[in-house]
């Protein structure tokens, strides 16, 4: 199973990475070292004792994995978006949401909107800004940060973060966010 973590996606920034295999391993980083367990009772116990260092190791363990898949809920201005973000090293992007889906393979993106797909003039360089160095750095701006609870996603064990951020990536504006 793979950790959980808080990512933008166009704009939207939440997230809780998922895959198949052993409890999660929950990494929270330090200045100097990271520190990582196996143990889910003890991630949870770890996420609730420090959740910001909790959201920066999430987006931190994004840029190293080598396939993941995220769930995102952010509310903005009153407006509370869902989006499903997934990951395929070395050069698979895929973002869906409701009746809109992004697809990136190395420079080459295709969007689909109602009901069919285009190539993107662009090489969807905000989606693969989820797995940059800057979206980490900007995850320890994010102020406001509480364990929630844990939960599921996909059948597997996650931990819930809830946090308040103004830029994530090329968005700005202040965000709740539920990762």
């Amino acid at each position: 199973m793979k950790f959980y973590a808080a990512i933008l996606v166009s704009g939207v920034l939440a997230f809780c990475v998922s895959c198949g295999g052993a409890k999660p391993p929950v990494s929270n980083q330090t200045q100097a070292a990271e520190v990582k367990t196996e143990n889910y009772d003890e991630a949870v116990n770890l996420a609730k004792g420090d959740p910001q260092k909790g959201i920066v190791a999430a987006f931190q363990r994004a840029t190293e994995m080598q396939a993941f898949r995220v769930k995102l809920e952010t509310t903005t201005d009153g407006r509370t978006s869902a989006i499903q973000y997934e990951y395929a090293a070395p050069d698979r992007y895929r973002m869906s949401n409701g009746p809109t889906e992004a697809v990136v393979v190395g420079d080459t993106a295709y969007i689909k909107t109602m009901g069919s797909w285009q190539k993107a003039a662009t090489g969807g360089e905000q989606m693969k800004a989820i797995r940059s160095a800057e979206l980490v750095a900007q995850a320890r701006e994010a102020t406001n940060v509480s364990f929630v609870q844990a939960d599921t996603f996909n059948g597997e064990p996650t931990v819930v973060y809830n946090y308040v951020t103004t830029k994530i990536g090329a968005a700005s504006g202040t965000s709740n966010n539920k990762t």
